[in-house]
């Protein structure tokens, strides 16, 4: 891992916290003490499915049960949803 850091907000409850360059949100929640809704970890059941407002993110493997196609495929200026955001597949870029 290097030393950048990546700011994530979650709306609308206004909650911040720094991610790692190559760590997960899920991974970055727990080590700060912030409680996320998760299941598997893995990016498998969907609870962590979530909506990305702005930035980028890398999606790690995950099944298409959480994430189907056409979820993942929004037009450009549109909140997007992604599979693992708050789980163990979601890495911010």
């Amino acid at each position: 891992m290097s030393d950048k850091v990546h700011q994530v907000r979650f709306e609308p409850v206004g909650v911040e916290m720094d991610v790692m360059e190559g760590e997960t949100v899920l991974d970055a929640a727990f080590r700060q003490g912030i409680s996320l809704m998760h299941g598997c970890k893995e990016g498998q059941c969907s609870s962590c499915k979530s909506l990305l407002i702005d930035g980028d993110i890398e999606l790690l493997k995950y099944s298409t049960f959480a994430l189907p196609d056409y979820q993942k495929e929004t037009p450009p200026r549109r909140p997007k949803w992604i599979s693992g955001f708050s789980s163990g597949t979601g890495v911010p870029t």
